[in-house]
């Protein structure tokens, strides 16, 4: 399905947000999967626009005991893992007493103990290039507690892979640890030309003139749906 990332312009009145497969997304699927069935820790690699972000919320919605959280640039450590508890369920910080002080060990144990008390769960953890050496560190942490009852995805752009196999391979503190327990990596790729065609013939774009100025122009399907939102507003520009 093309599934747009997040902070995508939303659709007008006369386009819809609509679904359409690719194979991104397919990928997508089969790596949330992998993770959730087998408790695998997997890297996924994609720009933005790749249709990465909304990918992996669709498989949240659409099975049980999957959580989704997004790094944020402004997250320490121990704001990062509040935020996880907020992903998981409001009341869980209350019921692990985290509504009151605790120190930072206490806090990822406990996120461990809620991981773990399914037979089957997923983490999905989104924007990783925003993740400190630090905040990897700690990860480490969560996935020695997980790594027999859950699944972990972690998704990031390019440099996010690029930035940990460097740290590993530097011997940064805590970076060869988490590194290794990376079970492989996932790469999405660029849109093809059949699909950009697809897409643009889902949304009403036959016109093969436009379908090859947006195939030029356009280097995902964020910046594909932008232009056709602009197209149906009547202020294609290309």
């Amino acid at each position: 399905m093309i599934l747009l990332e997040a902070g995508t312009q939303a659709p007008t009145s006369s386009v819809e947000n609509k679904l359409l497969s690719t194979y991104n997304f397919k990928v997508v699927q089969e790596v949330c999967r992998d993770a959730y069935e087998n408790r695998k820790m997997i890297g996924l690699v994609g720009e933005a626009g790749y249709g990465k972000t909304t990918a992996l919320k669709y498989f949240q919605k659409t099975h049980k005991n999957v959580f989704y959280m997004t790094v944020k640039p402004s997250m320490t450590g121990k704001t990062f893992w509040l935020s996880l508890f907020d992903a998981l369920s409001p009341n869980e910080k209350i019921y692990f007493g985290l509504n009151t002080p605790r120190a930072l060990y206490y806090i990822i144990r406990s996120a461990g103990k809620f991981l773990n008390s399914f037979d089957r769960s997923l983490l999905i953890i989104d924007e990783a290039g925003k993740f400190s050496r630090v905040m990897l560190e700690q990860l480490h942490e969560l996935r020695d507690e997980t790594a027999h009852s859950a699944g972990i995805v972690i998704a990031g752009p390019g440099y996010f892979y690029k930035n940990l196999t460097k740290w590993a391979l530097h011997q940064r503190v805590g970076m060869p640890e988490i590194y290794r327990r990376i079970n492989y990596w996932e790469e999405l790729a660029a849109p093809e030309r059949s699909e950009i065609k697809s897409f643009c013939s889902h949304y009403g774009i036959d016109d093969s003139d436009i379908v090859r100025k947006l195939t030029l122009a356009c280097r995902n399907f964020g910046e594909l749906y932008n232009q056709i939102v602009e197209f149906h507003a009547g202020n294609f520009r290309l």
